[in-house]
């Protein structure tokens, strides 16, 4: 015989009891008994719920849920007239607050003007004057490393390096005027790399090896603000990726060396610019590093830091 009277069915997921409803067994006459040759066991009825989760609206008062900002506007306020009724209380004079406050009102402006165009102009001239010196200490690594002796390797390649060469050495007991012809012929520079007698493989495994301090470089946030180095360190890393990316370099066809020379030309029009403008840098903040860079100049002929007679 099934349970007759009510049950209790634990629910472990709700955490309490529910009672089932109560099943009442089949008659003996019934077609259901007498198609089923096994007594029949009622079984309580389980009623599941699916609680869904909601979030618990919390009320705001409505001071809260202003911003800040007008809280402290709207007090500052408050407290403006409330000094200023005191004053009237107290003098019985508004013509003069009228014409403190017009004043004062009046030279908002101005002071708005002083600080916002002037003094907010100033400081932000002087604070990226002191990020373009930190990014110059890093474009001198930079050339330290991989930029003078790249430079020097892609202008003994050029094929208008001996005029430059030639004025180097007619002025190379004085730094200023040296670094003025180097100005003007770079300046009016084709750029053009002659492929002949060129060592690729050399030329890979340098840049190959300065792989892991150019990345270095392109970490730092600091170059973010300097468009033409970034430009340079691009490249420099997309002439790399070509020689990296032949195996050997006999029997290339004449397009894909005129393609590589090209990416060269590019390397070595930029490098020179940019080489020139951290002279410049140079000449200016630092002239004892100045004097050293420029006796030993990728581009002279023969690089010596001797100073003559």
């Amino acid at each position: 015989m099934g349970h007759i009277g009510p049950m209790i069915t634990p629910i472990p997921s709700m955490g309490f009891f529910l009672p089932s409803l109560p099943v009442r067994p089949p008659l003996p006459d019934s077609p259901i008994c007498k198609s089923s040759p096994q007594p029949i066991i009622t079984q309580p009825i389980i009623i599941t719920f699916h609680l869904v989760r909601y979030r618990r609206i919390r009320y705001v008062p409505p001071m809260k849920r202003l911003s800040w900002p007008i809280v402290l506007g709207s007090s500052l306020l408050a407290l403006s007239a409330l000094f200023y009724s005191i004053h009237y209380l107290v003098f019985h004079d508004a013509h003069h607050i009228f014409i403190y406050l017009l004043g004062d009102i009046g030279f908002v402006f101005i002071e708005v003007l002083l600080v916002t165009l002037i003094i907010h102009r100033v400081l932000e001239v002087k604070e990226k004057k002191a990020r373009m010196n930190k990014i110059n200490m890093v474009i001198g690594a930079f050339f330290s490393e991989v930029g003078a002796p790249l430079l020097k390797t892609l202008a003994s390649y050029d094929t208008n390096i001996e005029e430059l060469q030639a004025s180097m050495v007619a002025e190379k007991e004085n730094a200023t005027r040296q670094f003025t012809l180097v100005s003007e012929i770079l300046k009016s520079n084709k750029c053009e790399i002659s492929t002949e007698g060129m060592d690729w493989v050399s030329l890979k495994d340098f840049l190959s090896s300065k792989r892991e301090f150019l990345l270095g470089l392109l970490q730092n946030q600091n170059l973010l603000e300097h468009e033409y180095f970034t430009d340079v360190l691009w490249a420099v890393f997309h002439l790399t990726e070509e020689l990296e990316s032949r195996d050997s370099f006999g029997g290339l066809p004449d397009t894909d060396i005129q393609h590589m020379c090209g990416d060269m030309e590019r390397v070595y029009g930029q490098l020179s610019q940019q080489w020139l403008a951290y002279m410049q840098h140079l000449e200016t903040a630092y002239p004892y590093l100045f004097s050293l860079a420029i006796r030993t100049n990728p581009f002279s002929k023969n690089l010596t830091a001797v100073i003559g007679d």
